[in-house]
């Protein structure tokens, strides 16, 4: 109905940011707990990342870097794009970025798992804070977090593909952060 009012006044961008917002809640809640393929996956991020473009406009840029073999692999829903979301509210959000880079990559690591690596060139993160995350990944991993942010990433990894899956972060003050899921191949 929104969407629908926005196009009838004409303003079609308005439409597109409720339609993507619609896809965006509709996968969120009917997929989490599910599993999709990694193709799934990143065409909800690419909703995500059409709202983030009407938000930032030209300041940042992303490229996604994924093999077609692995886009038909099976992963838990909204996996990527809470750290791609991240991305944008710890990385780009609180600084003026006007050149940020978003990237996306997908690699086999033999024949049993996969690296997906989300990596950023925003604010980075202070080593002090960078430990306090990395900790509260580790608390209370028997219950699952509220919400999807990156402790329910992290808990959906465990929980659903085994003691093989992890979640690494690096950063650096300035100079971004990177994430790296590592999973099984299901």
């Amino acid at each position: 109905t929104i969407a629908q009012s926005a196009v009838l006044q004409g303003a079609a961008i308005t439409a597109e940011l409720v339609y993507a917002l619609a896809e965006l809640l509709r996968f969120s809640l009917r997929k989490v707990g599910t599993f999709v393929t990694f193709k799934e996956e990143l065409q909800y991020v690419e909703n995500y990342l059409y709202i983030q473009r009407q938000r930032f406009g030209d300041r940042f840029a992303y490229m996604v870097d994924v093999p077609e073999s692995l886009k038909k692999i099976k992963l838990p829903a909204v996996t990527i794009q809470p750290l791609v979301e991240n991305a944008f509210v710890h990385g780009f959000a609180e600084t003026k970025t006007q050149d940020g880079l978003l990237t996306i990559k997908g690699a086999r690591l033999g024949d049993c798992l996969v690296r997906i690596t989300i990596a950023d060139n925003g604010q980075g993160i202070t080593s002090e804070r960078l430990f306090e995350v990395k900790s509260s990944l580790m608390a209370d991993t028997e219950i699952s977090p509220p919400g999807t942010g990156i402790r329910g990433v992290y808990w959906r990894l465990k929980h659903y593909l085994g003691p093989e899956a992890d979640l690494d972060i690096r950063a650096l003050p300035g100079e971004g952060t990177t994430v790296e899921v590592t999973m099984p191949i299901s």
